[in-house]
């Protein structure tokens, strides 16, 4: 019998990107990915007391995305998304995370709405990468 409680066997994640209504490109090539909640903290401290209550909201997401590039894919749909918001036509940039469990079982979310800011790095006889710090104002979606 295989112990179920090892770490993960694997995550997949996908960006997917929209102008307009139309699906543009799916960037596969992801080879790094975190997420993290982002909260508000909201205190309230009742009338004649020193108590403070104190709340964490959920109010998103943000992470980074690291992509192995090997095609000017990642160029050329950075050139879209900029071309798109300069035009003021609509951007839908959504991220797509599945986890692989080693008991055969997965998760996957979606994490909608996604602003991204885009760096690239090159060093000369090493491969490039380019990395995406993304946010977004709205709850992650669990499919």
């Amino acid at each position: 019998m295989a112990d179920t409680d090892l770490p993960i066997s694997g995550k997949d994640t996908k960006l997917t990107l929209v102008v307009n209504g139309t699906l543009v490109d799916v960037v596969d090539k992801i080879t790094n990915f975190s997420a993290r909640a982002t909260y508000d903290t909201m205190e309230t401290k009742g009338l004649g007391t020193t108590e403070t209550l104190i709340d964490k909201v959920l109010v998103g997401w943000s992470g980074d995305i690291e992509i192995a590039v090997a095609r000017k894919t990642i160029d050329e749909l950075m050139d879209v998304i900029h071309a798109a918001q300069a035009n003021r036509v609509p951007v839908i940039i959504n991220i797509h995370d599945t986890t692989h469990y080693r008991n055969g079982t997965s998760k996957s979310y979606v994490y909608p709405d996604c602003k991204v800011e885009f760096e690239a790095r090159k060093r000369r006889a090493e491969s490039q990468t380019a990395s995406l710090s993304w946010a977004t104002g709205k709850d992650r979606v669990a499919l």
